[in-house]
């Protein structure tokens, strides 16, 4: 087990005496989602930084700001050359 908190874990202890404070929660574990996606991170490593239980639900919730898989690969196979 890791000694790093989760959302999971403060949500649980949130929920016990502050009740008001869960949608902010959800709100920053939300921004903390988008942001990680626009940095780059793989989709499994949000998944388990969020305590998704599975990668499913992940991509359920996030996958529109995912780049598109058109993007990825018209970027792959754009000319590595200057032009002239």
């Amino acid at each position: 087990m890791s000694d790093r908190v989760t959302f999971v874990d403060l949500e649980k202890s949130l929920r016990v005496g502050c009740r008001a404070w869960l949608p902010r929660v959800r709100g920053l574990r939300h921004t903390c989602a988008a942001l990680l996606i626009a940095q780059g991170a793989h989709p499994k490593e949000v998944q388990e930084r969020l305590g998704h239980s599975t990668i499913r639900l992940t991509f359920d919730r996030y996958a529109h700001l995912l780049p598109s898989l058109d993007e990825r690969l018209r970027d792959a196979l754009k000319p590595r050359t200057k032009p002239l």
